[in-house]
């Protein structure tokens, strides 16, 4: 009986040793393409955003949309990100953090353009619902800086905290043109 607890607790030991790697995979497979969702998402607010106030409440409601979908996505990065095993290898952390720069500037342009529009905004009567999406939008990108910034190899942390700090600042624009709605 020794024996084969010894020998079915080693198998067991195995197929979960074989398993690990696929999850991992498949969880930053995951993690990657939500993210560049995110980052599609933003761009199609981002030429939302370039054709209002023309495209009038139609317009505003797809940039509404955009957010919200952008906010579901990026808090299951930040559960799929929980799930990594820690520490992250670096690698895993790089692509991740490329990922998300390579559409941060256009982060960026979306918060100076809905900054920009308010008053446009306001003229369709639905700056409340902007400034409502200002104010929850942003609770899954802080969660997940402070994931990412726990990860980040010391080499990297200068590059993704100033990144942060200027998706911050956009941010903050954006929050403080919607502040008397």
């Amino acid at each position: 009986m020794k024996i084969s607890l010894s020998v079915v607790s080693a198998l067991v030991l195995a197929a979960s040793a074989a398993r690990t790697p696929i999850t991992i995979g498949q969880t930053m497979q995951d993690i990657l393409k939500n993210l560049a969702e995110v980052g599609q998402g933003y761009e199609l607010i981002s030429d939302l955003l370039s054709g209002f106030p023309q495209n009038g409440l139609p317009g505003a409601i797809a940039i509404h949309d955009h957010i919200m979908e952008n906010t579901a996505l990026l808090e299951q990065v930040n559960t799929d990100l929980g799930a990594l095993p820690t520490p992250v290898r670096v690698a895993d952390v790089k692509k991740i953090v490329d990922t998300f720069q390579s559409f941060s500037p256009t982060i960026v342009t979306v918060f100076n353009g809905i900054a920009a529009k308010k008053t446009d905004f306001d003229a369709l009567s639905v700056s409340s619902a902007i400034q409502s999406d200002l104010g929850t939008a942003p609770r899954p990108c802080i969660a997940f800086r402070t994931i990412v910034e726990s990860m980040v190899p010391s080499d990297m942390t200068d590059s993704v905290s100033a990144m942060f700090g200027t998706l911050g600042a956009a941010e903050n624009n954006a929050v403080a043109a919607f502040a008397d709605v």
